[in-house]
């Protein structure tokens, strides 16, 4: 089985835009997914499809001159970031989902 992670935009960040999370897993099932993870307060959730852009800042997110205002702006799509840490967690959630 093949697990996708979707990664929700403006979701819980700062207090703003809160979603409980067992209310968004029914919005999943309600689409008729199964195995539906989610991950903190964060919108994240195991499934989803869609293109992917990779970027890394070996030394850190705290001011880079390549924002993700500006990608989104440039490549005129919508977009979020997560950082590594989170990554590797979600990596880890997904094969275990995957063999269980």
């Amino acid at each position: 089985m093949t697990v996708v992670v979707g990664l929700l935009r403006g979701v819980n960040v700062g207090g703003h835009h809160r979603i409980p999370m067992q209310d968004l897993q029914m919005v999943y099932h309600l689409l008729s997914l199964e195995y539906i993870q989610t991950f903190l307060q964060s919108g994240n959730v195991l499934h989803l499809r869609g293109s992917h852009l990779y970027l890394y800042f070996p030394n850190g997110m705290a001011r880079p001159k390549l924002t993700t205002a500006l990608l989104e702006r440039t490549l005129e799509i919508p977009g979020t970031a997560r950082s590594w840490n989170t990554v590797l967690k979600l990596a880890d959630l997904c094969r275990r989902l995957a063999t269980s």
